[in-house]
């Protein structure tokens, strides 16, 4: 399976994926489009060949946004989900380090991630690709962990 991203320019497309990936749940965007940039994963799969042809087919398999504050220099992570169907095959961490390259160009000197407490996938995740947990000063985010990774 091949997988590729792709920047989406209305966030529609992340929005049926999040209702895909977290049922039941109600997409709250930590910003709009306008604000923030989104990129979808999608696997390409060999479905069979005729006549010397492949012929694929495609899939989208995850989402991810985030968000360049230029004031702060920082790229905020949010919002990112992987179908069942490519868990497994470290998606999660590539669509963590594309986040964090495209801060980089943008200007962005640090990551910042939240997640809930008990998402350990993702929190294993996240300390894989280098980020470092931190506590807010403000007591109402004490119901995520908080991380942020250094990007200079």
């Amino acid at each position: 399976m091949k997988i590729r991203f792709r920047q989406i320019d209305e966030e529609d497309e992340a929005k049926e994926l999040h209702a895909l990936a977290f049922p039941g749940t109600v997409w709250k965007s930590d910003y709009d489009i306008q604000d923030g940039q989104h990129w979808i994963a999608e696997a390409q799969t060999t479905v069979g060949s005729a006549n010397g042809q492949q012929y694929t087919s495609t899939q989208v398999v995850g989402f991810c946004t985030a968000k360049y504050r230029p004031e702060t220099n920082v790229v905020r992570l949010s919002r990112a989900a992987v179908t069942k169907s490519a868990q497994g095959q470290g998606l999660q961490r590539r669509m963590i380090r594309l986040r964090c390259a495209w801060g980089k160009r943008m200007g962005a000197t640090r990551a910042t991630t939240y997640t809930s407490k008990d998402n350990w996938e993702s929190i294993a995740n996240l300390i894989k690709c280098g980020f470092k947990f931190y506590a807010p000063k403000d007591p109402a985010w004490g119901a995520w962990f908080h991380f942020y990774k250094d990007l200079t």
